[in-house]
């Protein structure tokens, strides 16, 4: 049997809105449900009850008389549905005095603090009707195969193969490109990944800039495969939302290489979908993963500020993770330098590790940028190994977990100022002169970290509207004459 929503008294306008949200969520989940309204609650109390109802939205005025029968259902149903109410019922609720034994159950209350709108009312269906673990949709895969094939297609006239679709955990793998794209919204988070070799870029080049082989350069190379990605994000991100789906881009980092080796140790599943071109493999990685939120969750997601803020809260929060990790994992101080801005240019290093985390309240992401010389150091320290007995898979391992113990830190701390951020991805890219590019929203910026003779770089940034500007770090930071992005 279908679940139900009950809207009590409804404006037409509240009946269509509804509508839509229904029609939306059944697209994406698969999932049916039946739209009920009345001018009375009588109408609907067998529903209530027998736990038929779902959610009941309500912006009319309730009546004493109401409350008191609501009270009594909910005390009498097995499976009661969660209620959703404007700011002034849920006052009612909360003052009335009711007859039955007990008040209905906060746990099942939720505010909206502005109107009731489609994405509100949308998100309130898809946070609390989504069951939890549900596999991507076939239907998604294909979308996803036709749309990478449709941007490489129309923008260098190459008709790419696609090969047999495999679902199963990531491996780390050599590559001389990778393209990493995230984005999350609707109760989802995922990235794309993409992995390809050099002359396959070069082809594409001279197809889509009409060049000679020989005027592709590293920097031509690595804009290239921004503009790709951001493509094949975008042709993906429509594809989604033609079922449903509003997802919202967060991350992309494009890594040049001779060969490296990229490590995703994202939690979630993994789809991975191979093309090939003349023989050059094209290997494109979808990960995913679903989330929830609770009521109280869905009601503070309609306030926030117009603007960006780098909350000096989480900043301080990401000092505090990144010097106490490396301190026990290094087992020496840390000293960190002065800040320095984060640009959307080329940085050079040998290995790049990052974990990125999301949701509702915004996004953030926390960066590694390690020198061959320290990973040769603290192997040798840790391990006893000479310098040439060190791989490109140990380093993964070593940094991936640090920037892993930092990230799930920082988390915690995050959360007690308000912030309920999910892992979104976190990727580990190890070589020699590593060329990469991170660009974000938001505002990031970056600080060396000394460790004995050698050092890294720290990297952090935040794209959120949700701090109050009175936390605002960025205006402090952006008056200083030093804050300015290494040449």
């Amino acid at each position: 049997m279908s679940k139900i929503l009950f809207v009590l008294r409804p404006t037409e306008d509240l009946k269509t809105i509804i509508t839509k949200v229904i029609e939306r969520f059944e697209l994406t989940q698969q999932i049916t449900l039946q739209l009920k309204t009345a001018k009375n609650i009588n109408d609907i109390a067998n529903d209530i009850e027998s736990g038929n109802v779902a959610i009941f939205f309500n912006e009319t005025e309730l009546q004493v008389a109401e409350i008191n029968l609501l009270a009594e259902l909910y005390e009498d149903s097995s499976n009661p549905p969660f209620l959703i109410v404007d700011d002034t019922n849920y006052d009612l609720i909360d003052n009335t005095e009711v007859l039955a034994k007990n008040p209905i159950p906060t746990k099942f209350i939720g505010k909206a603090s502005g109107e009731f709108t489609e994405s509100f009312l949308f998100n309130c269906v898809r946070n609390l009707l989504t069951p939890p673990g549900q596999k991507l949709d076939i239907r998604y895969i294909k979308s996803i195969v036709h749309s990478v094939c449709d941007v490489i297609e129309q923008n260098t006239q190459c008709k790419m193969e696609p090969q047999p679709i495999v679902e199963a955990k990531a491996k780390e793998v050599p590559e001389q490109i990778s393209m990493v794209s995230a984005l999350y919204g609707d109760g989802f988070l995922g990235s794309i990944t993409i992995g390809t070799e050099r002359s396959l870029l070069v082809t594409f080049a001279q197809k889509m800039l009409y060049c000679e082989e020989s005027d592709v350069d590293d920097e031509m190379v690595s804009d290239l495969a921004a503009e790709i990605a951001n493509q094949i994000l975008g042709a993906v991100r429509n594809s989604l939302n033609e079922f449903g789906w509003k997802l919202k881009a967060s991350m992309q980092v494009v890594t040049v290489g001779d060969e490296f080796l990229n490590a995703s140790t994202s939690n979630g599943r993994y789809y991975h979908i191979p093309f090939s071109y003349e023989g050059v493999k094209f290997f494109l990685s979808l990960c995913y993963n679903t989330y929830q939120t609770s009521i109280r969750e869905i009601e503070e997601e309609q306030s926030g500020n117009s603007s960006n803020v780098m909350d000096i809260r989480l900043a301080s929060a990401f000092d505090s993770s990144a010097r106490k990790i490396l301190k026990a994992n290094l087992n020496e101080d840390i000293e960190l330098a002065t800040h320095k801005k984060h640009s959307n240019k080329i940085y050079t290093e040998d290995s790049l590790h990052l974990f990125h985390a999301a949701g509702w309240q915004g996004g953030v992401i926390i960066g590694l940028e390690v020198p061959r010389l320290l990973s040769n150091y603290i192997m040798k320290n840790t391990m006893g190994m000479a310098p040439e007995d060190v791989d490109n898979t140990m380093i993964n391992d070593y940094w991936g977990e640090i920037i892993n113990q930092i990230g799930g830190d920082f988390l915690k701390t995050a959360k007690t100022n308000g912030y309920t951020l999910q892992r979104v991805y976190q990727g580990e890219f190890s070589g020699r002169d590593l060329d990469f590019v991170i660009k974000t929203p938001g505002y990031y910026f970056r600080r060396s970290a000394k460790i004995g003779d050698s050092h890294l770089e720290v990297f952090f940034g935040v794209d959120s509207n949700f701090g109050h500007s009175f936390y605002d770090l960025w205006p402090y930071l952006n008056a200083r004459k030093d804050f300015i992005a290494e040449a």
